[in-house]
């Protein structure tokens, strides 16, 4: 029997620039697991951060200006908007984990073992077609949906607006808006999460795949997702009649009690005021909720 749990989190930004200024709670609940692939296969492209009783990531040698979610292309799968990166690490920060931007560091991803196709949120109107990462303030829990256990607002600079007839573009980061631009296009827009779980898949539809067909004056073909438990990233294969995406979902095992996994490498929070980090408390799940200019609704 085929179970869905549908959740709808709208969020709206206030001018683009309603970003917390306070510490962030990091969710390390899943401490417990052996992030290990993680920490040798991310380090040549970036640096461990020891923050609190847990390791976070940031890329190292990208462009000024980059986000995630940034460079790639968008695909749809039996999962929905499955996010194809042409970045090295992208196998495992776009589809595990949350990022969040800090000020002192900038970009950090914050490890998590429950894949999804793309852990973003969406805005969009007739004309343009957004998307923005999903924070740690945003949970995923099988059978039950999104939680957000927290307020919170994505600030202008998460996002990522395209005109939506290039939306399905090899090469998205050409078509992405300016940041003056960008603000008007939000105001604009509607939001919407839409991450299911459906039939033991946890399942991104975003927009409307009707709708992009109808921007883009285009026919979109469903591309099928083959997972490994070991590989090289992710990859684009053409059979004799069907594309498919390979992609890597590894196994973790659980830390033997008394023992710590750790990256081979890795500095500590160098933070004057370091970020608090700490598990969730786990809260009731909420199958409808709405969040408005920063304040929760009753």
């Amino acid at each position: 029997m085929k179970k869905v749990m549908f959740v709808a989190l709208m969020i709206l930004a206030i001018g683009g620039n309603a970003e917390a200024k306070r510490p962030i709670t990091f969710n390390f609940g899943v401490h417990s697991k052996n992030f290990g692939v993680f920490y040798s296969s991310l380090s040549p492209y970036g640096e461990w951060i020891q923050m609190h009783g847990g390791y976070v990531w940031r890329p190292v040698r990208v462009s000024h200006g980059w986000r995630p979610y940034l460079n790639g292309n968008w695909t749809w799968t039996d999962y929905g908007w499955y996010w194809v990166s042409s970045e090295p690490f992208g196998w495992a920060t776009f589809h595990y984990g949350r990022w969040y931007y800090d000020d002192y560091y900038g970009w950090i991803w914050i490890p998590d073992d429950t894949w999804g196709p793309a852990w973003v949120e969406w805005r969009y109107d007739n004309d343009n077609i957004g998307w923005a990462p999903l924070t740690p303030y945003v949970e995923f829990r099988a059978g039950v949906g999104i939680i957000a256990g927290e307020r919170w607002v994505s600030p202008l600079h998460y996002w990522n607006f395209v005109p939506g007839r290039y939306f399905t573009a090899r090469r998205i980061a050409d078509y992405i808006q300016p940041a003056d631009r960008a603000r008007v296009i939000f105001g604009n827009t509607r939001a919407s999460v839409n991450i299911q779980f459906d039939n033991h898949r946890i399942v991104n539809r975003g927009v409307d795949v009707h709708f992009v067909e109808q921007r883009t004056n285009s026919r979109i073909n469903r591309v099928d997702v083959v997972a490994h438990p070991m590989g090289n990233g992710e990859r684009i294969t053409h059979g004799t009649d069907r594309v498919q995406i390979e992609t890597v979902h590894p196994r973790f095992g659980t830390v033997p009690h008394g023992q710590q996994i750790h990256p081979q490498v890795f500095r500590h929070d160098q933070q004057r005021t370091p970020a608090v980090i700490r598990p969730q408390p786990r809260q009731q799940p909420e199958h409808n909720r709405n969040i408005q200019n920063g304040r929760q609704r009753p």
